[in-house]
């Protein structure tokens, strides 16, 4: 299997959407991303990944 399309998420990015039928596709998480730190959700042909961010308190 070839992948022609990698998309890179990286800590800070909120979300992103994803849609592309065409091949196969890569999903590289930034450094310091864990699975406790994002959420996925698919629907249809669409993969939303959005970053659970902890409010700042200044």
């Amino acid at each position: 299997m070839q992948v022609n399309d990698i998309y890179i998420f990286n800590l800070g990015d909120g979300q992103l959407e994803i849609m592309d039928a065409n091949g196969y596709d890569g999903l590289k998480f930034g450094e310091g991303i864990t699975k406790d730190d994002i959420t996925i959700t698919k629907k249809q042909m669409a993969l939303f990944i959005s970053a659970l961010t902890t409010p700042q308190m200044w």
